[in-house]
């Protein structure tokens, strides 16, 4: 599994914690675009690429079942590497 990682070329933060978030990662080689959706780094938190390719804050209840589980695992992940 190749991990394919995509710099950002403006300014963005998490607008739950703040952090700076310079990239984003996938490992099937997809790249952001409008509505995909992504995990801060620091906070944990799910977030949402808007029009801009800025993140957003999404609810739970506004994440598809099925990606919500995909994100999970992903944030377990990342939290049992810390």
């Amino acid at each position: 599994m190749e991990l394919t990682t995509t710099k950002f070329e403006e300014e963005d933060h998490c607008p739950h914690c703040g952090y700076e978030l310079t990239a984003a990662s996938s490992t099937n080689g997809h790249v952001p675009s409008p509505g995909d959706l992504s995990i801060c780094i620091k906070c944990y938190t799910f977030l949402q690429f808007d029009e801009n390719l800025k993140h957003q804050l999404i609810s739970d209840e506004d994440i598809p079942v099925e990606e919500y589980l995909a994100l999970t695992e992903i944030k377990t992940q990342l939290l049992l590497n810390k």
